[in-house]
């Protein structure tokens, strides 16, 4: 069972070493959540982070039946004129994937937020960050 619901963000760090074919270090666990004067990895890489999860209203009702919406933070570190090829590679990973059973796919977030954006440009390295989120039924029964 995907522990993505509690902030456990390592499906989608598999998933992307899985699929992905541009990175010349594989993606990790973010140590980090704002670009660093010294990234150590080969680029292109990616750090992956939880993001902000909300939740729909729920009902008056004996069970707990609650959709949420998870966000999942990846942050791309690549030279700027391969940036295209490096978040098309992982978007090809990500969108339309089922993270595991009482999960929606996998989808850029809809919130009142950029789903995507550079976050920093330090010399010929981009930063970009992408916003996925991904529905969870909370049930209590």
């Amino acid at each position: 069972m995907s522990m993505l619901a509690f902030g456990d963000v390592s499906d989608v760090v598999d998933r992307i070493n899985a699929e992905a074919t541009t990175l010349k270090s594989p993606a990790q666990h973010a140590w980090f959540t704002n670009p660093l004067d010294s990234f150590d990895s080969e680029i292109p890489s990616c750090v992956v982070y939880p993001n902000q999860q909300f939740s729909s209203q729920s009902r008056d009702s004996p069970v707990c039946r609650q959709l949420s919406q998870i966000g999942v933070t990846v942050l791309i570190v690549a030279p700027i004129t391969e940036l295209g090829v490096v978040v098309e590679d992982i978007r090809k990973a990500l969108l339309g994937w089922q993270v595991g059973t009482n999960y929606g796919i996998m989808k850029f977030s809809h919130q009142n937020i950029p789903y995507a954006m550079p976050v920093e440009i330090k010399a010929d390295h981009i930063w970009w960050s992408e916003l996925y989120e991904v529905e969870y039924l909370n049930r209590t029964i």
